[in-house]
């Protein structure tokens, strides 16, 4: 889609089984629908299934049909850490000194510094949190990003293809060329 055709998010109203599928416009002008919650066995197949293309493809076409010409330039898939369980697993066991905190699925990003504060009060004795430092204005050099004094590789696919104008991988140009 070109970009300024999606002019706001578009936030579904949650369910049990899914949080829904989100459509956005990316700050480079992409398009992005998804995510999706598919469960499986598998702990290293990151590949998007045709099932799940085609369901995303619909989700965003019913929405806006105008688009039905655009191509995808980039599928990906991320697996993510879950357990049994809804909630989080955190477990402390300071006699070993070890913190486990897993089972965080879609809210992790949201609640990371609750959860940070939650564990840092567990284990420090009258802790009171301190003012985050003023991250320093990120640059681009080159197909890195400079943050202060180190250099990142950015390696999420909306960043490559955003940000650094990167090469995507090659199923990703495949796609392009459908």
């Amino acid at each position: 889609a070109s970009a300024g055709t999606i002019s706001r998010p578009v936030v579904p109203v949650p369910g049990k089984q899914s949080a829904g599928l989100y459509v956005f416009e990316t700050p480079y002008g992409h398009t992005v629908v998804g995510p999706t919650n598919i469960s499986q066995t598998s702990k290293t197949d990151r590949l998007v299934s045709t099932a799940s293309q085609e369901t995303l493809l619909a989700h965003l076409y019913s929405l806006y049909p105008s688009i039905k010409t655009a191509r995808p330039v980039g599928l990906f898939a991320g697996l993510r850490p879950a357990t049994q369980h809804q909630d989080y697993c955190i477990s402390i066991d300071t006699d070993r000194g070890w913190v486990t905190v897993g089972g965080i699925r879609s809210t992790g990003l949201t609640c990371s510094l609750a959860l940070s504060q939650y564990i840092a009060n567990a284990l420090v004795p009258n802790y009171t949190p301190s003012n985050l430092p003023i991250m320093p204005h990120p640059k681009v050099e080159g197909h890195m990003l400079k943050i202060g004094s180190k250099l990142y590789r950015p390696t999420h696919p909306l960043s490559r293809l955003g940000l650094l104008g990167a090469d995507l991988p090659q199923q990703f140009v495949k796609l392009a060329e459908m």
